[in-house]
C-alpha cells in the first residue's frame, strides 16, 4: 500500500537509483511532478535534512505555481480571441452580457466574484473556478474569506464538489505567489 508520495516513488524505482546522490534524486522528484504540495516538500525536507535542499524545492514550487496561472491567463486569452474573432453574434453577446454582469452596481463586484466562484464550483467548471479566482485575488478577497466561499459552495454542491476544491486551494496558493 502506497501511504505517501516517497513511497510511491520508492515502488516505482525513482528514489532507489541515486542511492549515490539522495539530493539529486530529490530534484529529479521534484522536477518529475507536475505539481509539489506541501506535505510532499515536508517530506523531502526530512528525508534530506539539507536545507539548500529545501529552498530549492521551494523555488521550484514558486516557479511551477507561478506558471499555472501564467498558462492559464494565456490559454484563456488564446482561445477567447479565436472565439471572437469568428463574430458569431450570438456568442459575442454573450461574452458581452457576462463582462457586464459582473460590474459594479447593488452588489460590489468582490460580492459578483465570490457568487461567480461559488457557482462554478457547484457546477464543477475548472476553467470558470479559476478566472473566478484570479477575480476574486484582483479584488483583494483574503484566504480566509476564499475558504468560507469554498465552504458554501461545498455545502450547496455536495461532496462532488471536493475535488474542485482541491483544484481551487492549489490555484489559489498559485495566484497568491505569482
Amino acid at each position: 500500500m502506497v501511504t505517501g508520495p516517497s513511497d510511491g516513488l520508492h515502488q516505482i524505482g525513482i528514489i532507489r537509483g541515486y542511492r549515490a546522490n539522495p539530493l539529486q534524486a530529490l530534484f529529479t522528484v521534484a522536477s518529475c511532478l507536475a505539481t509539489a504540495n506541501s506535505r510532499f516538500d515536508r517530506k523531502l525536507f526530512r528525508i534530506s535534512g539539507n536545507r539548500h535542499a529545501w529552498e530549492g524545492l521551494s523555488l521550484h514550487k514558486t516557479r511551477m505555481m507561478s506558471d499555472l496561472v501564467q498558462s492559464f491567463n494565456e490559454y484563456r486569452t488564446r482561445t477567447n480571441d479565436l472565439i471572437l474573432s469568428q463574430q458569431n453574434l450570438v456568442i459575442n453577446r454573450l461574452f458581452n452580457l457576462d463582462t457586464h454582469t459582473y460590474q459594479e452596481g447593488a452588489l460590489s463586484v468582490k460580492t459578483k466574484e465570490m457568487l461567480g466562484l461559488v457557482a462554478s464550483m457547484v457546477l464543477r467548471c475548472d476553467d470558470c473556478i479559476k478566472y473566478h479566482l484570479g477575480k476574486c485575488h484582483d479584488c483583494g478577497i483574503s484566504t480566509e474569506e476564499i475558504y468560507e466561499v469554498f465552504a458554501v459552495a461545498n455545502i450547496v454542491g455536495g461532496t462532488i464538489v471536493i475535488p474542485h476544491t482541491r483544484r481551487a486551494a492549489e490555484y489559489w496558493e498559485a495566484l497568491k505567489v505569482s
